[in-house]
């Protein structure tokens, strides 16, 4: 039997993009302005409902994939995802633009539906196939991954923006579509988990889990360590997308409207790297406690640029939620497969995801705050402090909790 080990590189290469490719969604910053003024009778909140929806479908979606993770082969989900994230998109491109009403329709189920499944099925199958390339350094592939996905806006943007005169809106919505299926096509050859003859180096193994148990998901809902991550998981995406909401305004407020688009989204993806690196150092308690801390902290740098009218401690808080919510993401998919194990870790890791819906719910709130409060942000800040208050508590629960397993020898 040969011991050599397979070569790593296209696998991990193929993580890189497969992530990038299926992050192309949250480009819709980008797209808002160009289609409302293809169709001014579109509104605001109509814009804003595209954009909503799809993620409660991927919500949803993401449960779904995961649940029949294990049937189906990983090349055969990423090859549905991409075509469905290219049909989804090419079917957005050609609405009529002289049918306003039939044109959201068709927009909304290409958009919000179709590419939003076909995104679902990409993330899971990137999310659970890839993590287990590197066993030793889980954090590390992980945080990898969720940077290539955070930084599509940014690279995605810097196209759309560049084409978008010359083609116009729709066709480049089509070309973006397309270019992210072909770099999924692309890939498959190594969308696969590995296997024995691979050769891989062993798992790297924590003290609450010595042995690399692999817990069903029935197993996993009966742990106390489960519902720490997920409540932790639920208030700092909560905070993550009320700031994605409305950091816009907020950098407005103190006339740097071009703040949020330029620092936010580099910042989220940044942080997934930096916080995958940090439980494989620290821990997955460690690590969540201080990207709730950075939360806190960003809230109060930001109650001090509101009192001060100094734009500077605005610009530090607001990269401070970009990081804490981009390391959040790292941390969660990270703490799943070391506490819980690899077998099952498709379907555990995307029943974490059911915090967006909650979050979500959250983020609704936060609007109705803003509203209340006549379109002043104290009431976002204080909100989010809290947010962060109540994920810091869990941090300090979850260590507990840890320390319990790890004497029980679990």
């Amino acid at each position: 039997m040969s011991s050599k080990r397979t070569n790593r590189a296209p696998y991990i290469g193929s993580a890189m993009l497969c992530a990038f490719a299926t992050g192309l969604l949250f480009t819709w910053s980008y797209f808002r302005e160009p289609l409302n003024e293809l169709f001014p009778m579109w509104t605001s909140a109509d814009l804003s409902t595209i954009f909503s929806f799809h993620n409660t479908i991927l919500c949803g979606a993401q449960i779904i994939c995961g649940a029949f993770a294990r049937k189906i082969a990983a090349r055969v989900r990423m090859i549905a995802s991409a075509v469905l994230i290219g049909l989804g998109l090419t079917l957005f491109s050609f609405i009529p633009v002289d049918d306003p009403s039939t044109a959201f329709v068709l927009a909304f189920i290409g958009f919000s539906v179709i590419a939003a499944i076909g995104v679902a099925i990409g993330f899971t199958t990137w999310a659970g196939t890839f993590i287990m390339w590197i066993p030793e350094r889980p954090g590390l592939i992980s945080g990898l991954m969720l940077m290539l996905f955070g930084f599509t806006p940014l690279v995605y943007g810097a196209i759309a923006s560049a084409i978008i005169p010359a083609i116009g809106i729709l066709a480049t919505i089509r070309t973006l579509g397309l270019l992210s299926t072909a770099l999924m096509l692309v890939c498959t050859p190594f969308v696969r988990p590995p296997k024995q003859s691979d050769c891989l180096p062993p798992p790297r193994v924590i003290e609450a889990n010595k042995n690399d148990v692999s817990y069903t998901a029935v197993q996993m809902l009966k742990t106390p360590i489960f519902w720490l991550i997920f409540i932790f998981n639920v208030v700092m995406r909560a905070a993550g997308l009320i700031f994605a909401d409305h950091a816009s305004g907020i950098a407005l407020s103190f006339g740097v409207s071009a703040l949020f688009g330029v620092l936010y989204s580099p910042a989220n993806g940044i942080a997934s790297f930096v916080s995958g690196n940090l439980v494989d150092m620290i821990g997955s308690a460690k690590t969540m406690r201080v990207f709730s801390g950075l939360l806190m902290l960003a809230c109060v740098l930001l109650f001090f640029a509101s009192w001060t009218l100094l734009p500077v401690f605005a610009l530090i808080g607001i990269v401070l939620c970009g990081f804490s919510y981009g390391g959040n993401a790292a941390a969660n998919a990270t703490s799943v497969r070391l506490f819980f194990g690899s077998e099952y870790y498709t379907f555990n890791y995307t029943l974490t995801m059911l915090s967006i819906f909650f979050a979500s719910l959250i983020c609704y709130v936060g609007g109705l705050v803003v509203d209340a409060a006549g379109g002043s942000y104290y009431g976002i800040y204080t909100l989010t402090l809290v947010l962060g208050a109540v994920g810091f508590v869990c941090t300090l629960l979850l260590a507990v909790c840890v320390k319990r397993r790890e004497k029980a020898g679990a």
